[in-house]
């Protein structure tokens, strides 16, 4: 079975190489809003037009717009870059109108501390260094120093690369495709199960020690202070534990609940003042 998963390792480089990034950055944000404008201009222009009568540019078209007002503004760029971009906001377009709320694409900002670009599955490599913690993955000829923490897996394919920044921390991610046996269950009575409804938490089935799942002691604690209900200190690992929740909230604003809280605020400032550390019973 195919399996797709990201791979996210933390990059190295030096400041000339830095200064290149962010301008990879910067190339990206301006073809996206560039795309993302011409798409604007034929949606308004079209928007009104009977469907037989309206025009849309193809792909190659916008590509050949964004480069051309790219190459207008003087900025060296990547066509892969351009290219990304471009994809992504015909993608976004899309999902605008065809995922419910998702609400038209804003357009993208340099200076936020986050920023990123894509890349494809092609022009790049990964070679081993001088050090052994780290590997040179080399994109659009620059070296860049990688710290590869965890190997891909057997017979992976890279289907995507994002070059990231996140105040000043570079990093890359590699979508990869790869086989993977997956053993389907036989039997699916044997499992773990949590009923987490308004009523009940459920302690799972074929569990012998049940205090290593959950500690109930505070439990007990607050349902017999609060509310006035004993539970059972020996719980029964397939019993249903009631939590009382619609009775928890009304006791939650009564005088009895009130005085509770004064008094744990009172013990967390004379904890301050005296500079004393709190019991391990306070809650």
């Amino acid at each position: 079975m195919k399996v797709n998963k990201g791979f996210k390792f933390r990059l190295y480089p030096t400041k000339e190489q830095q200064d290149k990034l962010q301008h990879c950055f910067f190339v990206y944000n301006q073809a996206y809003n560039i795309g993302l404008n011409l798409l604007q201009e034929q949606y308004e222009t079209n928007k009104d037009l009977p469907p037989k009568e309206r025009k849309w540019k193809k792909s190659s078209e916008l590509d050949h717009a964004i480069k051309h007002h790219l190459n207008a503004r003087g900025l060296s760029f990547s066509s892969v870059i351009a290219q990304q971009a471009r994809m992504n906001v015909e993608r976004a377009l899309k999902d605008a109108f065809k995922v419910k709320n998702r609400g038209f694409p804003k357009f993208k900002n340099s200076k936020f501390a986050k920023q990123s670009f894509l890349w494809n599955n092609q022009g790049f490599s990964i070679k081993e260094s001088d050090d052994e913690r780290f590997k040179t993955f080399t994109l659009m000829k620059m070296p860049l120093l990688m710290r590869m923490h965890r190997d891909f897996p057997p017979n992976f394919k890279v289907k995507q690369i994002s070059i990231s920044c996140s105040h000043r921390k570079y990093f890359v991610s590699f979508s990869v495709e790869y086989e993977q046996d997956i053993t389907p269950i036989k039997n699916t009575k044997n499992g773990v199960g949590l009923d987490l409804n308004i009523l009940d938490i459920a302690c799972s089935c074929e569990i012998n020690n049940h205090e290593k799942l959950t500690d109930f002691k505070q439990y007990q604690t607050d349902m017999k202070e609060l509310l006035g209900i004993e539970i059972d200190e020996e719980m029964d690992t397939k019993r249903l534990i009631p939590t009382y929740s619609k009775l928890y909230s009304l006791k939650k604003y009564s005088k009895k609940f009130k005085r509770l809280q004064r008094k744990q605020s009172r013990r967390v400032l004379k904890s301050k003042q005296n500079k004393t550390k709190l019991g391990g019973n306070f809650y």
